[in-house]
């Protein structure tokens, strides 16, 4: 467990945006085989989330990962039609991609900075 677990707060909150537009998406699409992957995929971001937001930082590794793949993978699905499941495809990338951005920053930053003295 991590010492600052609210830390994590706003990616979970990114992370979480991100599982229910997947949500929203597999309800919206009509009947397809991609509407059980999409539903799974939602509800496993919520789980993700809660999971990251109680300070695992070992969740928010793979959940970092799991963002720039998912975020690649919506682009590439994404309709070229406008309307609603569009729009709902456009907010998974958003928000993958402000997921993996905090994550970046609070995974990667120098814990203790190295103070130069020129004097």
């Amino acid at each position: 467990m991590d010492n600052a677990p609210r830390r994590y707060q706003l990616a979970s909150l990114f992370l979480s945006i991100s599982g229910i537009a997947h949500i929203v998406i597999s309800g919206l699409s009509g009947l397809q085989i991609t509407d059980a992957v999409f539903l799974g995929i939602g509800v496993a971001y919520l789980l993700l989330a809660y999971l990251m937001q109680a300070g695992r930082r070992w969740i928010a590794y793979f959940v970092f990962i799991f963002m720039l793949i998912g975020a690649v993978g919506a682009y590439m699905m994404m309709p070229t039609e406008s309307g609603i499941i569009q729009m709902a495809y456009q907010v998974i990338i958003a928000a993958d991609i402000a997921c993996a951005f905090m994550l970046f920053i609070l995974l990667w930053r120098r814990k203790n900075p190295v103070v130069l003295n020129n004097g």
